[in-house]
C-alpha cells in the first residue's frame, strides 16, 4: 500500500519549488512601473554612470605634455572614463569619445580682504 503521509509531503516540497521558482522569475522579469511605455533595456537609466572629468593640472613639456584628469596622469592618445585625448594646450585638453570637445584649466580664485 502506497504511504499516503509520503505523498502528501512529496507534494507539498514539489509546490514549495514552484512557487520559490516563480517568485526568482517575477523578480526576474519585473519592470519599473514608471518605465515609459516601449522603453528599451538600453535607456539610460540602465547605462553606467561614469566619474564626471576632472581637469586639475596641466604640464607643457617640451616632449611630451601631460594632464592629470580625475587624479592619473595623461598624455596624448591615453584614454579614460570612454573618452581619448587628442591634444594638450596650456588652458585646454581636446579630447574624442563619448563626448567630444575639451577641458579647460582655470586658475584659483584667491580671496584677500579689501
Amino acid at each position: 500500500m502506497i504511504n499516503l503521509h509520503g505523498i502528501v509531503l512529496l507534494g507539498c516540497l514539489a509546490l514549495a519549488v514552484q512557487q520559490s521558482m516563480a517568485a526568482a522569475d517575477s523578480v526576474v522579469t519585473s519592470k519599473d512601473p514608471t518605465r515609459p511605455l516601449g522603453a528599451t533595456d538600453n535607456s539610460p537609466a540602465q547605462e553606467v554612470a561614469l566619474a564626471p572629468l576632472q581637469l586639475s593640472a596641466i604640464y607643457m613639456r617640451a616632449d611630451s605634455p601631460a594632464a592629470v584628469i580625475n587624479g592619473q596622469m595623461l598624455h596624448r592618445g591615453d584614454s579614460i572614463n570612454g573618452i581619448t585625448i587628442t591634444r594638450i594646450e596650456s588652458g585646454r585638453v581636446h579630447f574624442t569619445g563619448r563626448h567630444s570637445g575639451g577641458l579647460n584649466l582655470y586658475p584659483a580664485v584667491i580671496k584677500r580682504k579689501l
